[in-house]
């Protein structure tokens, strides 16, 4: 950890902190991307099946980056996607770019 990321989980943005990296400190790059194709299809079938009415409006809080809430976009919801931490959300809505149905 530098300088620059110490300083970030002192002033209190350890949640940003952790939310980039966790993922690559638990995870190698090519788990994180079958992950990424499996997390989805696992989640959205349960949920389809179990939660959701028929295409409705999907309120996700703690959207992070968008993990589940892109696929869920993909399969036709209008989602809309909550976080405490700004930059996410940025980094969320550069992700869904090409993905319509995304607030």
């Amino acid at each position: 950890m530098d300088k620059k990321e110490c300083e970030q989980v002192k002033d209190g943005s350890w949640y940003r902190y952790f939310s980039i990296i966790s993922d690559k400190i638990v995870f190698d790059d090519e788990t994180m991307q079958e992950l990424d194709k499996l997390i989805p299809i696992m989640w959205g079938d349960f949920f389809e099946r179990n939660l959701l009415p028929e295409k409705g409006p999907v309120i996700s809080l703690g959207a992070g980056y968008g993990r589940i809430e892109i696929p869920f976009a993909r399969r036709g919801y209008q989602v809309i996607g909550l976080d405490n931490d700004y930059d996410l959300l940025r980094v969320l809505t550069k992700n869904a770019e090409n993905t319509p149905r995304v607030d």
